[in-house]
């Protein structure tokens, strides 16, 4: 008989994010076990997790010494497809087990070691999956701890797949918003694969092109390279990214941003790591800083000097005009040239020339 507070703590959960390590603690119980951790991987990397509260730092420095990568344990699990948890030595001989990396350089030495695993595939890619963490003094998990686990995968599925389909309405909710104010945009995956995009970005292919797989393709060289350099930053930093797209076609320019999902923007199970908006940019005058600092991450005093060389200043007058030394204004300039993807100052007075409020 399952226990129904265990049952209501794993549904409970599918709505509230919030509740998963009280409920993984309960799925801990079932298998004398010390917590749970709950990740969604492609097997390549782990992209989001959540676990058990004494599991915490465990799993933080699992993800950061990257050791998934180093562990057959989640590929044999998924390659073996059971439908139900898995032991060690369901994967494993016992000579295997002794020279995985992840269990003798990691596991054993923070006294872990056994444990039971399930996986359930996501509507998304990928696979959530429920590993079940005992320490290594209780010993291998016997077959009516996995009986018991087992009685409650179904729950577990259930519970994930209910929150991946909520996650990705959210996220289809979102999309038509941006689509109704015009802003092309897309929801991607943390590699930089497209998982929803709106019509306007269907539309907006001057600027932005499907690719096989799910991939991103930019107009330019340059601007390919600052996609694929901002995807990868982005991993680790809370920052936005913006991608300056030259005009062409007889389309003016435009910015591509990304901006990282974190906290509670960002659904275990949906699969969205970055948020990708574009926006269309017209003629002006002369570009407010306060525009140059959102559009490209400039700093401010690196907005004040790309907006002087934009009116007709020269490093050497603003220079004087700041009272800054002309190196500085160099340094700053190399910094100005990195973020908005130009290589000299006419690229960059070009650029900056056609800005004006996005719409």
């Amino acid at each position: 008989m399952i226990d129904e507070a265990v049952l209501d703590g794993i549904y409970e959960a599918a709505l509230m994010p919030e509740a998963w390590p009280r409920a993984l603690d309960a799925v801990a119980a079932l298998g004398g076990a010390a917590g749970t951790i709950l990740f969604v991987t492609d097997q390549s990397q782990i992209s989001r997790w959540t676990a058990s509260a004494c599991f915490v730092s465990v799993m933080e420095a699992w993800v950061g010494g990257g050791w998934g990568a180093r562990s057959q344990r989640v590929p044999r699990m998924i390659g073996l497809r059971h439908p139900g948890f898995v032991t060690e030595h369901d994967l494993y001989r016992d000579d295997e087990l002794d020279a995985d990396p992840s269990y003798t350089d990691f596991l054993r030495p923070r006294g872990m070691g056994w444990g039971a695993g399930a996986f359930v595939p996501l509507p998304s890619g990928g696979a959530a999956v429920f590993s079940v963490e005992r320490r290594l003094e209780a010993g291998p998990m016997s077959r009516g701890e996995v009986a018991r686990l087992d009685a409650i995968r179904p729950h577990l599925a259930r519970s994930a797949l209910m929150a991946a389909r909520m996650g990705l309405e959210r996220a289809r909710t979102a999309m038509a918003i941006l689509d109704r104010l015009s802003l092309p945009a897309a929801l991607l995956h943390a590699d930089g694969r497209v998982l929803l995009a709106n019509a306007q970005l269907d539309e907006a292919t001057a600027y932005v092109v499907a690719r096989a797989h799910g991939r991103i393709g930019l107009p330019s060289s340059r601007a390919q390279a600052l996609f694929q350099s901002a995807v990868a930053a982005s991993r680790g930093s809370e920052a936005a990214r913006s991608i300056p797209l030259a005009a062409r076609e007889g389309h003016g320019p435009a910015i591509l941003h990304l901006l990282p999902l974190r906290r509670s923007a960002q659904d275990l199970f949906a699969g969205g790591a970055l948020l990708m908006v574009l926006t269309r940019l017209t003629n002006a005058p002369l570009p407010e800083i306060s525009l140059l600092e959102g559009l490209f991450d400039l700093t401010p005093s690196e907005a004040k000097l790309a907006a002087a060389l934009c009116a007709g200043s020269t490093i050497d007058g603003t220079a004087a005009e700041l009272g800054l030394s002309r190196e500085t204004l160099r340094t700053q300039l190399k910094r100005v040239f990195a973020k908005t993807g130009t290589g000299r100052q006419a690229e960059l007075v070009n650029l900056l020339g056609g800005l004006k409020r996005p719409y």
